[in-house]
């Protein structure tokens, strides 16, 4: 008896600890707060980015480094730009990247990966998101 009560006082311990670990809803909408370095309009990078670079070498039409963080210095304007950023959206490891409306497109988004990353100079590598993210 006394294994089971152990056993259920870990339990309970251990859903307390994953919700005291889990954002809260206040949390989770400071991360979607635009950092005012952005350009007005739909991709917007917020206050959590850790200047990885990852959206820089993907969308460099796009983003942009502005202090110690990227921002969007130029929304897309055609379909390639668009890709380009919904790609960097998906692959940034901590998810810093947003936008104003949901992306309808990004279904389709997802299976152009993995991606080339670079043909030209390193011919046959590729970039895959999923890999990339750190548990959100």
């Amino acid at each position: 008896m006394a294994v089971k009560i152990t056993a259920d006082l870990r339990a309970i311990q251990s859903q307390e600890e994953a919700a005291a670990a889990a954002p809260t809803s206040i949390q989770y909408q400071a991360r979607r707060v635009r950092r005012p370095q952005n350009i007005e309009g739909d991709f917007f990078v917020d206050h959590t980015c850790i200047d990885c670079d990852t959206c820089r070498w993907m969308a460099p039409q796009v983003f942009t480094r502005i202090g110690d963080m990227s921002a969007v210095f130029k929304q897309p304007t055609s379909g390639e730009e668009r890709l380009k950023a919904l790609q960097a959206l998906l692959s940034c490891p901590t998810s810093s990247i947003h936008t104003e409306k949901p992306a309808s497109d990004i279904l389709q988004v997802q299976k152009t990966f993995p991606s080339p990353i670079d043909q030209q100079r390193i011919p046959g590598v590729k970039y895959n998101y999923r890999q990339s993210q750190i548990h959100r």
